[in-house]
């Protein structure tokens, strides 16, 4: 996980032997919200990372939650209209202006939806400018 567009503190934050068990899905996820474009980067803001990038603004399209090692939380970006039964509404905690819908991995289930790539392709066309 050698990107220079991930800011390196979260790298360090999921270093710990308590997140052996979800770095590789963290890892998938970060290279999954970069791969949008070149210019899409990830900034750790204490325990979440928000993902944005020049043709969204100060906006982030996704904020990925770190906040304990036993799950990783992803809120999008998604139009209002989207109707993703996968997702649901704002765990407690983790509200950010702009998501509206989130998915929860946990450590015990922590498999990756296989319609995920296009949740996150829509939020982030939803927030270019």
């Amino acid at each position: 996980m050698s990107d220079d567009r991930l800011d390196p503190r979260a790298i360090e934050r999921i270093s710990g032997p308590a997140w052996e068990r979800l770095r590789e899905v963290f890892t998938r996820l970060n290279e999954l919200l970069l791969s949008l474009s070149p210019t899409v980067r990830g900034e750790l803001t204490t325990i979440y990372v928000k993902y944005f990038g020049p043709e969204t603004g100060s906006r982030p399209f996704a904020v990925l939650w770190m906040k304990r090692a036993s799950e990783l939380t992803l809120g999008l970006s998604l139009p209002e209209a989207s109707d993703v039964s996968a997702l649901t509404d704002a765990p407690s905690g983790c509200k950010y202006a702009g998501l509206t819908r989130y998915l929860t991995i946990s450590a015990e289930h922590p498999e990756i939806p296989p319609d995920l790539p296009a949740w996150v392709l829509q939020a982030y066309e939803a927030m270019r400018q």
